[in-house]
């Protein structure tokens, strides 16, 4: 059940709770409205207004709330104040008390000890947001270079999800969406969130919300805690995070002691909120994913986009997965005057990429030449690109599924590599390029 709905429901068993009956006057939202702010506080800076139909008592208790910059026992007294100073205030105080949502520590359930008679029992099934797709409580990448659209895919994505709608051809769970966008600003966002508002019939009532360069460093913890609460405030079941650089800005993207205590921290961020958290990551020159391999090995689903900045067709590649094993899949965007959209498209190799495109498929069409290679040899070969970004390729390649090890993988033995069954088919496809748009 929704935060909303419970609120609903307690705004409905309160209304008679001690005498209290203020059906007529009470606006359904003004209790749940009043309690999340004195629970969570403004989501940086946004404060909820109150509503042209709210009476004016419930208008400036919400006032008297929204005043208060502090921390929530500091909103909770100016609250009580203003109810022990109000004729209607005990019945106000009653309902938004009812409103309040349980406060509770999660991720101490992380904690419990559990026994064999625990996990005997069946599991649960899984919770997704997206079928077969995105997972609750999962933490996933999308990873691309610039102009791939990125951002317009998540914001596609997340719209459908907050409105309910399939989005390219999966059926969704319908949950509110909180964007976090580091990136574009406020105006340009406002204009994109728009045009896919518009373009999917959402309606003001749609649960997404965003916010723009609220500037998070995610390295800090105090700023994971308000980052979490920020999306347990409107019940988020999907967090968008544009973009990783901007949230560990400062460290080095390639460096594990650096990145993994934040891979940890978004971990710990989806087990909390119960949500899945997407984040959007670039890719580097050589058309890998920047930085450290951390990223790849701590994410249950690592996507990568690839679109030409001038063409609408978006080839989406499943390179890690844990929760399903979604086969490559792509889109179509379709832009016009204060609309934007995706559709399904069958998935399709590019034939006309050069093969020397970037690191992972020069690695591929050299496997196939030789049959197999170890690192030397792919580092002799493939003059002029960096080990450690040959490294980094090789680890995306194994991840995706695409190359395997040549020598069984002993401990000791001396790593080689050859394509895998799925590497030979993706290099072998004889699927006819599509000449649309």
């Amino acid at each position: 059940m929704l935060i909303a709905d419970r609120f609903q429901i307690s705004n409905q068993q309160s209304k008679n709770y001690q005498g209290v009956n203020l059906s007529d006057s009470t606006p359904p939202n003004a209790p749940s409205t009043i309690a999340r702010l004195i629970e969570y506080g403004p989501a940086y800076g946004v404060i909820p207004a109150a509503e042209p139909n709210w009476p004016p008592v419930w208008a400036a208790a919400l006032a008297a709330v929204a005043a208060v910059t502090g921390t929530r026992d500091e909103r909770m007294d100016a609250f009580d104040a203003f109810t022990h100073t109000h004729a209607e205030g005990h019945s106000i105080r009653q309902l938004v008390f009812a409103a309040l949502p349980p406060s509770e520590n999660r991720l101490l359930n992380n904690r419990f000890i559990f026994n064999a008679a625990d996990a005997f029992k069946p599991p649960p099934a899984q919770d997704w947001c997206i079928d077969g797709l995105l997972a609750r409580r999962s933490l996933n990448i999308l990873v691309g270079d610039p102009g791939s659209k990125k951002t317009l895919l998540a914001l596609d994505l997340a719209v459908c999800l907050a409105a309910g709608k399939p989005w390219l051809g999966r059926p969704v769970h319908q949950c509110p969406v909180l964007f976090i966008d580091e990136e574009t600003g406020k105006p340009r966002l406002w204009a994109r969130i728009h045009a896919s508002l518009q373009a999917h019939n959402a309606t003001p009532e749609t649960p997404f919300h965003y916010m723009s360069l609220p500037n998070f460093d995610l390295r800090d913890p105090d700023e994971c805690e308000r980052l979490m609460q920020a999306a347990q405030s409107v019940n988020a079941g999907l967090i968008v995070i544009d973009a990783l650089a901007d949230v560990v800005r400062g460290s080095d993207e390639n460096s594990v002691l650096a990145l993994q205590p934040f891979i940890l921290r978004m971990r710990y961020l989806a087990e909390a909120t119960h949500a899945a958290v997407l984040i959007l990551h670039h890719n580097n020159k050589s058309g890998i994913f920047r930085g450290s391999s951390v990223i790849s090995a701590g994410v249950d689903l690592l996507l990568n986009i690839e679109s030409e900045p001038d063409s609408a067709r978006i080839n989406l590649q499943p390179l890690k997965t844990r929760d399903a094993a979604p086969e490559p899949f792509a889109a179509l965007a379709h832009f016009a005057p204060g609309r934007f959209h995706l559709t399904p498209e069958p998935y399709q190799m590019d034939k006309d990429a050069p093969v020397w495109q970037n690191t992972s498929s020069a690695i591929l069409s050299l496997l196939a030449q030789l049959g197999q290679a170890d690192m030397e040899c792919l580092a002799q070969r493939l003059d002029g690109i960096v080990l450690g970004t040959l490294r980094n390729a090789i680890h995306q390649l194994k991840l995706s599924g695409l190359i395997e090890r040549a020598d069984g993988g002993a401990k000791g033995a001396r790593a080689s590599y050859k394509l895998s069954v799925k590497g030979l088919e993706l290099l072998t496809s004889t699927t006819p390029p599509n000449d649309d748009y």
